[in-house]
């Protein structure tokens, strides 16, 4: 699935009735949207990433604001930060993440 592909996908889903998982670029990418941020979606991005072999990523927004990107540090860094620090991104950086990660695929 190229960029362009996941934007649109995210994009047209009807989260706040629905999930969906995203498998791109060595991540597994769980979407969500409510009102407000509910922790269970990052346990349940975890355990999907477990469960394929891959990197968990949350991709969420609440209400109109902007869409967060959640996931690992040491996903997008390597060690320096442990196992189990999180960072979030926007769409943009993730977008970035993912154009970098799709050149070694």
């Amino acid at each position: 699935m190229d960029d362009k592909t996941f934007l649109a996908q995210v994009a047209s889903m009807d989260l706040e009735n629905e999930t969906s998982t995203i498998d791109i670029h060595g991540f597994v990418i769980e979407c969500r949207r409510g009102e407000a941020y509910n922790p269970l979606w990052w346990q349940t991005a975890i355990e999907q990433g477990e469960k394929v072999g891959r990197m968990p990523c949350l991709a969420y927004q609440l209400g109109g604001s902007p869409w967060i990107a959640r996931l690992f540090a040491q996903d997008i860094i390597g060690e320096l930060f442990g196992s189990r620090y999180v960072v979030e991104l926007d769409l943009d950086a993730l977008m970035l993440l993912l154009a970098r990660r799709s050149e070694s695929f």
